[in-house]
C-alpha cells in the first residue's frame, strides 16, 4: 500500500481518453469558489475551449454535467470549466 505525504498530491484523475489530454497547467484548488478534491484537473477536448477556469467557474458542482469518453477512460467533465467532476 502507498503511503502519501502531505506534500504529495494523490492522484484522483483517471487516465485521458484517446486523442484528449489533461492540463496540468490550470489550477484546479477550487472550483466555483469551493475547495476541489485533490488531483482534479482538467481536460483538453480537441475543437472545444472551456468558458471558464474551475476558480471562476459559476457552474454548480451539483449541476449536470457531460460524460466524454466511454469504458475505463469514461469521465464527467464540468461543463463550464472542464473540471474532471468524476
Amino acid at each position: 500500500m502507498k503511503v502519501y505525504s502531505r506534500l504529495e498530491p494523490v492522484q484522483t484523475t483517471p487516465a485521458a481518453i484517446d486523442g484528449h489530454i489533461w492540463d496540468l497547467s490550470i489550477p484546479t484548488e477550487t472550483h466555483g469558489g469551493s475547495l476541489n478534491a485533490p488531483g482534479r484537473q482538467v481536460l483538453i477536448v480537441p475543437g472545444r475551449k472551456w468558458a471558464q477556469t474551475p476558480a471562476t467557474c459559476p457552474v454548480s458542482d451539483t449541476a449536470p454535467g457531460e460524460w466524454i469518453g466511454t469504458g475505463p477512460t469514461e469521465v464527467l467533465v464540468c461543463t463550464g470549466c472542464g473540471l474532471d467532476v468524476t
